[in-house]
């Protein structure tokens, strides 16, 4: 059903693009700390990150080649279950062009006798593609730097020919740039633009990133509306979880009970997926999670466990509130 349209707090997801010595680093981590809380940092760039460490409060993972798309979503999603708010990944270069990125592994697969090199391109869009989703459905703050392809042009200041770097597009795939809220290109005198910008705050500013440009992204941010956020008590998780049990019947087998969507419920609510719908229980072999539950509360200290009664009370020990998000 249509309903008017409005903007909703969200996650920001910008790109820093510009030449090698442009402040990409820098300045990224200046926005992070201008966005405020916990800050995890993604360096691909040989511990350029840390050179900063002394200004800039952050945690950073240095990742080695080869820079599969793999690691990457790995890091990224380590960084939103520890709790981090902001996740700067310096540089998103290397997953595409980097040793072991996507371009190097379309050239493997080209290299094989008889290899067709069109349909090469499959293997290498489904990474990219699950590189793609796992920043751009971030729960955190997304901040990506690019490098630029550079050009040396020549120029005149105060009357003298000087050679200048220029960046030009960012070394990733065609067309990637759209996929942000915001990309800011910076120059080699450390000064930005916008090429893209849906806040509409940067529209024909030439400025230097600093942590006011964080400040006013995070306002523009939090000016949406806020998702609304239902709290369930005993009755709404025992009644949910008896029509899950009733729908669930594809899934189900003679011995399925409706203790075992609880620990669906858990998997979702506390997991990866803590932010996926409870319809997608459906997609959990709820059987072996169920067992693995089973021997965590064992292990716990024998807490009972196979009814709903058992089930509920082992939850609420562990957790406080559940949030049942969209009213599920």
């Amino acid at each position: 059903m249509f309903k008017k349209a409005e903007r909703k707090k969200a996650k920001l997801k910008l790109a820093i693009t510009g030449p090698t010595g442009s402040g990409k680093t820098y300045s990224a981590l200046r926005l992070a700390k201008g966005l405020g809380g916990k800050v995890a940092v993604i360096d691909t760039e040989n511990g350029s990150a840390s050179l900063y460490s002394e200004k800039f409060d952050f945690d950073v993972l240095d990742m080695k080649p080869p820079f599969t798309t793999e690691k990457y979503i790995s890091a990224i999603e380590s960084a939103e279950k520890s709790g981090y708010e902001t996740i700067v990944i310096d540089s998103l270069t290397h997953a595409w062009a980097g040793e072991g990125g996507l371009l190097e592994q379309k050239n493997l697969l080209d290299s094989r006798p008889g290899s067709n090199h069109w349909t090469n391109w499959g293997p290498i869009d489904k990474k990219d593609l699950a590189l793609k989703n796992a920043y751009l459905h971030s729960t955190c703050h997304i901040i990506s730097t690019m490098r630029s392809k550079m050009e040396y042009t020549q120029a005149e200041e105060n009357g003298k020919k000087k050679i200048q770097k220029v960046g030009l597009a960012p070394i990733q795939r065609d067309g990637l740039s759209y996929e942000f809220t915001t990309v800011f290109d910076i120059a080699m005198d450390h000064q930005a633009e916008t090429s893209k910008d849906r806040t509409g705050v940067f529209d024909g500013r030439i400025f230097k990133i600093t942590e006011e440009t964080g400040v006013e992204i995070a306002t523009w941010l939090n000016s949406g509306k806020a998702e609304e956020v239902l709290k369930a008590n005993e009755a709404d998780i025992v009644n949910k979880t008896i029509e899950l049990t009733k729908t669930l019947k594809k899934e189900q087998t003679e011995d399925r009970k409706p203790s075992d969507n609880f620990t669906g419920m858990y998997m979702i609510q506390n997991g990866k997926l803590k932010d996926k719908f409870l319809k997608d229980l459906t997609k959990f072999d709820l059987e072996k999670q169920h067992a693995s539950m089973k021997a965590y509360y064992e292990k716990q200290g024998g807490i009972p466990f196979g009814s709903i009664k058992d089930d509920f009370e082992a939850i609420i020990k562990h957790i406080k509130t559940l949030e049942v998000r969209n009213g599920i």
